[in-house]
């Protein structure tokens, strides 16, 4: 399993916002941050302005409406139409697990699933000291 970071190297901060990332080459959450069509841009910057602010001042000051759990140790971002998933990693880690923009009111089943399976595999690999992280930010 790999890792990547979501918020500039450059950044001195005290948490670290990171994806989950399939191989080396695919990261869901980066590559779809880094690939929204013209009319979701202006979120995608939202987001990772949202994400630097996380590394510096950690997730638990934000309200509701922009960071709530959607289910047991699942949280989620929302900024405009786009939603990234993600949990909490020993050390102030935020892992982001999927990125999506969001159509209904509820967050959909398969994303939560999806979310679910991404926190126990993190932790199965971790156990294992099979998690490696590459380079980004």
């Amino acid at each position: 399993m790999f890792i990547k970071s979501l918020i500039p190297t450059e950044l001195n901060s005290t948490w670290k916002v990171v994806a989950t990332c399939e191989s080396q080459t695919e990261c869901q959450v980066d590559d779809f941050l880094s690939s929204l069509p013209t009319n979701y841009e202006k979120d995608g910057v939202a987001i990772r302005r949202l994400f630097a602010y996380v590394a510096l001042n950690g997730p638990r000051l934000l309200p509701p409406e922009i960071c709530h759990t959607i289910a047991t140790d699942i949280w989620q971002f929302r900024k405009g139409h786009i939603r990234v998933v993600w949990f909490y990693d020993e050390g102030k880690i935020v892992a982001c697990c999927h990125a999506f923009v969001k159509k209904t009111q509820k967050t959909p089943l398969a994303v939560i699933r999806h979310a679910t399976e991404a926190l126990r595999d993190y932790r199965l690999q971790k156990a294992r000291s099979n998690v490696t992280e590459l380079p980004g930010g």
